[in-house]
C-alpha cells in the first residue's frame, strides 16, 4: 500500500484551481519555522473555496460512568517524638509523657476498623524529631525487618509498639524538623509508586501529620513557604502524568494534640516542670495550629484540634471509600481533511496538517504523512526544521529515512534497538495517545506523557494543527489575535482561523449561532449524558490513492473529561469518522469513542 500511494507522488499540479496563487503563497511563506498561521491580516475578505460542501455531526456521548470503589490505600502516620512530649525542662508540661495520646490512638485506630483487615490497606510508621526515623515493621519473634511497610495488622501493631518505645525515650531531646519529615515522605512516596507500578496497582495515599507544636530548630521557626513546597512536591509527583495510572490521590490530614496538664499516666505520676516557664509555649501552639491549617489545605485534607482530648481519634480523619466521578470539560470537532494556512481554507488528504498544494509544490507526498519515513510527521518537519522532509543530494525526499536522529537515544550503552517500520515508516511509540508520537512531542517541547500539556483543555494534536504553541500559558484560549472581538477558544469552536478577523470571512465559517447546540439528555452523580450537533463543518474535495477526488472527509471528535477522585485526573477520548454526505453520527453505543489511555 505505501508503494501504491508513493506512485501518486508526482500527480501533477495542474489538477489543481488557482495553483499560481498558492504557489506565490509558498514562495512568500519565508522560513518554515511557524508557530501560526501568517499575518498580516487580510485587507480584502476571504472568498470560500470552490468547490466546498457544509455538514453536521452529530453526537450523542455520556462521560465515564463512575462508580464507589475501595481502592488500596497506604496510610503514614508520621509521629511527633520531639523533646516537648516528654521533657520538663524550661517549666513547661510535657504533652504526652506516655505516647497514650500519639501511638496507642494509632493502635485503637488499626484494631477497631474491620475495614482495615482487608489485603488492600499498607501502613507505614514514620517518627520525627530533628531527623525522620521510618520503623521497621517488627516480625511476631520480636526482630525488626528490613521493609518498612506490611498490610499485616498484628505486624503493624507491633511496629507501633515500637514506636511507642522511641518516643518515650526521655534521652532524646529533639526539635520538631517538619521539613525533615516531610522530605522524608517524599523520599517514601517514590519507593511505593514504583511499588505499585511493578505490582500493577492503583494506590491512594493517606498522611496522618501529628504534633505538639511548631516547627522550631535551632531557635529559628522553619519557613512557611519550604513546607507548604514539600506537600506540593508530593503532591506533583503522584499527580505526574507517567503516574496517574497507578495513583487515585493523596490526602493528608493534620492533627495537633498539646496536652492539657495531665497528672499520671499508666498509673505513675507524670514528673512536674522545673525552671521558669518558656515564653515560647503559647506562641509555639498558635503557630502550630496556624501552619497545619495551611499544610492540610496544601493537602486536600483537614485539621483538627485534639488538645482538648485525651486521645487522637483518626477515624475522624479518613473514609476508605473513594467516590469516582467523571465530569465534562470540552468537546473540539475538526475536519481532519481541511488545514487553514495563510488565511486560506486548503485540502489536506493525509490528514498530517500540511495542505496539498504546500505538499505538491515542496515535494512531499499529499497522501503520505510521513514522506520520508523518518518518524516525524511531514506538516511537524515543516513546522520545526528547515524542510518538511529529508531531502536526497539532489534536492528531492527521501524515502524510508534513516530514524529522525534527535529521537534516538544515541549516548546510551548499549545503544537502544532501532524503531520498528510499518510500510517503510519508522514508528515511534505515542505514550499518551494523542496522536503525536512522542519523537515529535520532543521536537514540539510537548510532554509525551500528557495529551495536554499546559492543561487548557485543547489536547496537544487539535491544538497543534490550529496553531497553538503547545507550551504557552493556558490563558492563551482567551486571546484575541485579530483583534476582532473573539477569543481563540470561540474560533476553535467555530472552526474558524484564529488570525483572521470575523469580518473578513464568509458566513459559512463565521455563523456562531449555529456551531453547536448541546442538550444534557441525562445526569446523574455517576454519569451524564450528552445529544450535541455541530454544524457548519466545511468539506473540500480530498484526493483519493488512484488520483480522483472526493468529498468524503475525515470529521475528529475529541471528548476531554476530568475523572475526580480523592484527587483528579484528565481523561481523552477521540472519535474520527468519514462523513460524505450532509450529516454524520458519532455515539457510545456504536463504539465510536476510543480513550486515550497512558501507557
Amino acid at each position: 500500500m505505501k508503494a501504491a500511494i508513493k506512485r501518486h507522488h508526482k500527480i501533477s499540479a495542474t489538477i489543481f484551481v488557482g495553483l499560481s496563487l498558492i504557489m506565490v503563497m509558498y514562495v512568500n511563506c519565508g522560513d518554515p519555522k511557524i508557530s501560526k498561521p501568517k499575518g498580516p491580516l487580510l485587507s480584502e475578505p476571504v472568498t470560500a473555496p470552490t468547490p466546498f460542501q457544509v455538514s453536521a455531526a452529530n453526537l450523542d456521548f455520556c462521560t465515564k460512568e463512575g462508580s464507589t470503589l475501595r481502592s488500596v490505600v497506604l496510610f503514614y502516620f508520621i509521629m511527633d517524638i520531639s523533646s516537648s512530649n516528654v521533657s520538663t525542662a524550661g517549666g513547661n508540661f510535657p504533652s504526652d509523657f506516655c505516647g497514650i495520646k500519639r501511638f496507642d490512638s494509632v493502635r485503637s485506630f488499626i484494631q477497631r476498623n474491620e475495614i482495615l483487615d482487608e489485603n488492600n490497606h499498607y501502613f507505614r510508621l514514620i517518627n520525627f524529631g530533628d531527623h525522620a526515623y521510618p520503623v521497621p515493621i517488627i516480625n511476631v519473634n520480636g526482630t525488626s525487618s528490613s521493609t518498612f511497610i506490611t498490610n499485616d495488622k498484628d505486624s503493624f501493631l507491633r511496629t507501633i509498639d515500637e514506636g511507642k518505645r522511641q518516643g518515650t525515650d526521655t534521652i532524646r531531646q529533639e526539635e520538631t524538623n517538619y521539613d525533615e519529615a516531610l522530605k522524608h515522605v517524599l523520599t517514601k512516596v517514590r519507593e511505593d509508586v514504583d511499588w505499585a507500578k511493578a505490582n500493577s496497582l492503583s494506590v491512594t495515599f493517606r498522611f496522618f501529620f501529628v504534633t505538639d507544636g511548631a516547627p522550631f530548630v535551632n531557635g529559628q521557626l522553619q519557613s512557611r513557604a519550604t513546607i507548604l513546597a514539600n506537600i506540593g512536591a508530593v503532591k506533583s509527583l503522584v499527580s505526574s502524568p507517567e503516574n496517574l495510572n497507578n495513583v487515585d490521590g493523596v490526602t493528608l490530614d493534620t492533627g495537633f494534640y498539646f496536652s492539657n496538664h495531665e497528672l499520671s499516666c499508666n498509673g505513675q505520676p507524670i514528673p512536674q516542670p522545673t525552671g521558669s516557664p518558656d515564653p515560647r509555649v503559647l506562641y509555639n501552639k498558635d503557630a502550630a495550629k496556624t501552619l497545619l491549617q495551611d499544610m492540610a489545605i496544601e493537602g486536600d485534607g483537614v485539621f483538627i484540634d485534639f488538645s482538648l482530648d485525651t486521645s487522637i481519634d483518626f477515624s475522624r480523619f479518613t473514609s476508605n471509600v473513594t467516590q469516582v466521578a467523571y465530569e465534562l470539560r470540552e468537546v473540539w470537532v475538526d475536519n481532519i481533511n481541511t488545514v487553514w494556512f495563510d488565511n486560506r481554507l486548503l485540502s489536506d488528504s493525509d490528514t498530517d496538517g500540511l495542505a496539498d498544494d504546500l505538499e505538491i509544490l515542496g515535494g512531499t507526498n499529499p497522501l503520505d504523512p510521513d514522506t520520508d519515513g523518518n518518524g516525524l510527521g511531514d506538516y511537524v518537519q515543516f513546522r520545526t526544521q528547515p524542510s518538511a522532509c529529508e531531502r536526497t543530494p539532489g534536492g528531492t525526499c527521501q524515502t524510508n529515512a534513516p530514524p529522525f536522529a534527535q529521537c534516538l537515544q544515541t549516548s546510551s550503552s548499549p545503544a537502544p534497538s532501532p524503531p520498528p517500520r510499518i510500510g517503510g515508516d519508522i514508528i515511534f511509540p505515542d505514550s499518551d495517545n494523542d496522536l503525536l508520537n512522542d519523537c515529535e512531542e520532543l521536537v514540539l517541547g510537548s510532554n509525551p506523557k500528557s495529551f495536554d500539556t499546559n492543561s487548557d483543555n485543547i489536547p496537544d494534536s487539535f491544538a497543534f494543527r490550529r496553531g497553538f504553541t503547545l507550551t504557552g500559558p493556558a490563558s492563551e484560549r482567551l486571546s484575541i489575535p485579530a483583534n476582532d472581538g473573539i477569543a481563540n477558544y470561540y474560533k476553535l469552536l467555530a472552526f474558524m482561523p484564529l488570525q483572521v478577523s470575523k469580518y473578513l470571512l464568509p458566513p459559512m465559517f463565521n455563523n456562531m449561532s449555529s456551531v453547536r447546540t448541546k442538550n444534557l439528555a441525562q445526569s446523574t452523580f455517576f454519569k451524564s449524558c450528552f445529544n450535541q450537533t455541530v454544524s457548519s463543518i466545511t468539506r473540500l474535495e480530498v484526493l483519493k490513492p488512484d488520483g480522483t477526488k472526493t468529498f468524503e472527509n475525515k470529521v475528529r471528535v475529541f471528548i476531554v473529561e476530568n475523572q475526580v477522585r480523592v484527587g483528579s485526573r484528565p481523561i481523552l477520548r477521540i472519535g474520527t469518522k468519514v462523513i460524505s454526505g450532509t450529516s454524520g453520527t458519532f455515539s457510545d453505543s456504536s463504539g465510536d469513542f476510543a480513550e486515550a489511555v497512558l501507557q
